[in-house]
């Protein structure tokens, strides 16, 4: 690979609560443990109540990724390890991430925090979860209580983890937790309140700690020119990628949360769909306006060909090869998404870019010599860390690359059957370690870009 040699450039990895930290007894019931139960809704039968053990291994595993030469170690808070069900603050809990933060730091580490990745408590989504506007309150109350305890220690924030995937899947009874049916104008109404919700805590972690930052992760797939003339394609694939939902289905997008966040506004087109004008409250607006993120956070991992018919009409390119598939059907190995991916965002937002994920799920397999030879992602990392230098080259103002994950984990409606990690998870072993072969490549590339 060659290097990315930039001096604000940062690598690092992400973790996310559910999937790693396990210790089901230090917390209250969140919708994945509720999804978990329901008969057929994982696929391997496994739940996340021991995942990968984090909770009791955290300072293992730190010196793991303190080994790979990371300079951000991204984790996500569990909301209900820290918030009790009756509202009241579960010190214990508190404490272990206050621990948490603090070994980071001692490790020579920076931590990454993100407050909320889909572990929504389950006593408020009895209450409508992000379809009831009262969850701002309760949002104000959690943020107030991490602000507290981790300012200044910690200085950069993401609020939100895909609202793409917690309200535009889990809302519409899909195949990921809640798992909820909800019509088009209450879709809106959540999209709306996350955003709200994003705002508050902007507020109050920059009155803490003024010098912090404040992020908000979007995912999408990217729309990706195919054939000759691809230049030619490029504004309308990225109109394509900007487009609002005609219908509740299409509500995995981009615009309606990243344009009032960037832009200040929702798209025009959206604003005139039936309804959508009534959800918004006097100072909603004002208050979006005054919580821009610090940086476009995203995550990319595959993207969609469009090419040019006889006709001349932009149409999908459905061929895949073999090359470019992975152990899961929606994940193709598609590096060009990086790249067309950070070029419509920034042409769009002009604000700084971190990648906060990208990865690469492969079946691994651990040898007798307690090896993993998984040259698929390997060659995953190198190409899409290519397409980030393609970009820091034509001056697209990237800061940052996060692989997902470190390690293999409880990877949601797939349970333990899927892998994405650096390092092995020997589920059948005592949740023992193993590091891949593309984790020491990961290590490499870190340290080549600083040489």
């Amino acid at each position: 690979c060659e290097r990315i040699n930039m001096n604000q450039f940062r690598f690092g990895t992400g973790i996310s609560s559910y999937q790693v930290e396990g210790d089901r007894s230090g917390r209250d019931s969140c919708i994945w443990d509720d999804f978990c139960l329901v008969k057929g809704n994982i696929k391997d039968k496994t739940d996340g109540n021991v995942a990968i053990d984090f909770y009791h291994r955290y300072k293992e595993d730190l010196q793991c990724a303190k080994e790979l030469g990371i300079q951000d170690f991204r984790f996500s808070i569990s909301w209900p390890r820290v918030i009790k069900d009756d509202g009241s603050v579960n010190e214990e809990g508190l404490d272990f991430y206050s621990d948490l933060v603090d070994e980071i730091i001692k490790d020579g580490m920076n931590p990454v925090i993100t407050i909320f990745h889909w572990d929504l408590p389950s006593v408020l989504m009895k209450k409508g979860g992000f379809t009831n506007r009262s969850i701002i309150t309760d949002f104000i109350h959690y943020v107030e209580v991490l602000s507290k305890k981790l300012s200044p220690r910690v200085k950069d924030w993401i609020t939100f983890n895909e609202p793409q995937c917690f309200i535009g899947i889990g809302y519409q009874k899909r195949g990921q937790a809640p798992k909820i049916d909800c019509d088009y104008i209450t879709m809106a109404k959540a999209a709306h309140n996350v955003l709200l919700c994003h705002s508050h805590a902007y507020q109050i972690l920059k009155k803490d700690n003024p010098n912090c930052t404040v992020s908000f992760v979007n995912t999408f797939n990217v729309p990706l020119p195919y054939g000759r003339k691809k230049e030619n394609m490029e504004k309308e694939l990225s109109d394509i990628l900007f487009t609002v939902p005609n219908t509740k289905e299409e509500f995995y997008t981009l615009s309606i949360y990243s344009d009032p966040l960037y832009l200040g506004s929702y798209p025009e087109k959206y604003l005139k769909k039936t309804g959508i004008s009534e959800i918004i409250e006097d100072g909603d607006m004002d208050l979006i306006r005054k919580s821009k993120p610090d940086y476009l956070c995203l995550n990319i991992y595959t993207g969609t060909y469009y090419r040019n018919n006889k006709e001349g009409k932009t149409v999908i390119y459905e061929k895949k090869t073999e090359s470019e598939k992975t152990d899961l059907p929606w994940l193709l190995r598609r590096e060009k998404s990086i790249y067309y991916g950070c070029k419509y965002l920034y042409n769009r937002y002009k604000a700084p870019i971190i990648i906060t994920e990208n990865g690469g799920c492969y079946h691994d397999r651990l040898l007798k010599d307690k090896t993993v030879h998984d040259k698929e992602r390997c060659q995953y990392l190198r190409k899409y860390l290519h397409e980030v230098k393609q970009c820091i080259k034509e001056e697209i103002d990237i800061r940052g690359y996060y692989y997902w994950s470190l390690f293999d984990n409880f990877e949601w409606e797939w349970g333990e059957s899927k892998r994405f990690g650096l390092v092995y998870i020997d589920y059948k072993d005592h949740l023992k370690r193993y590091k891949k072969d593309s984790f020491f490549a990961y290590q490499r590339i870190i340290k080549k870009s600083r040489s």
